[in-house]
Parts: structure tokens; sequence; C-alpha cells
């Protein structure tokens, strides 16, 4: 049996099946890997939907921390604007990599790697 297959590897024949069967399996996997790109398409949107409606988040000792107030200060050119920590700065289009809770800490914009990307 192993000589047998060793001989179909070996030779022209062998390699033309080799390849028409990794086409077989490509073509067999490709729907698969469509609908799982779809979907994590459709939850980054979803997560990035989500985020950007969001009112507060939490920081990580638990503080709620208020994302739609007015007097947001961007940190690349100074702007003050009202609205979501987390959107783009109006006037320059730089967008934050955190926001501070009162406490102290801060908290992360998960939209930054997201647009940063």
């Amino acid at each position: 049996m192993t000589r047998r297959l060793l001989f179909v590897l070996g030779s022209p024949h062998g390699r033309w099946s080799i390849q028409l069967m990794v086409l077989m399996v490509v073509v067999a996997l490709l729907p698969w890997a469509v609908l799982i790109d779809l979907a994590r398409w459709g939850w980054r949107r979803w997560r990035i939907a989500r985020l950007l409606g969001a009112e507060t988040v939490r920081c990580p000792r638990g503080h709620t921390v208020v994302l739609v107030a007015p007097g947001w200060q961007c940190h690349t050119c100074g702007f003050v604007y009202s609205g979501s920590g987390f959107h783009s700065c109006p006037q320059c289009g730089t967008v934050a990599a955190y926001v501070s809770c009162a406490c102290g800490c801060s908290v992360p914009n998960p939209l930054f790697e997201l647009v940063q990307s």
C-alpha cells in the first residue's frame, strides 16, 4: 500500500490528483470561511454601534464613567467638545485611546484598536 501511494505521489498524475484534492477541499470550505468572515464583520459592526450608543461604561474598579457629557477635551489638539468620549474629535478627527474615571483609573477605548486597524 505504501509503495503504491509513493508511486502515485511521485508520478505526474499523482501531483495533479493531489492538486485536485486540495482544490476540492478549498472549494468545500470556502462557503464556511465566507460565513465566518461575515459573522465576524457583523459582530464588529454591532459592537461598534453598541459602544458608540452607550452613555456609560464601567472602570476596572467598578465605577460608572459617563461617556456622554459636555466638556470633553481632545488630547491632541485641545479642542473642547460635547458628546461621547469614545467619538472622534470634531476638530482634528483623532480618537482618544482612553477615558479617565474620577477614581484615577483609565477606561480603555475598545474602539481605538478598531479605528487604528
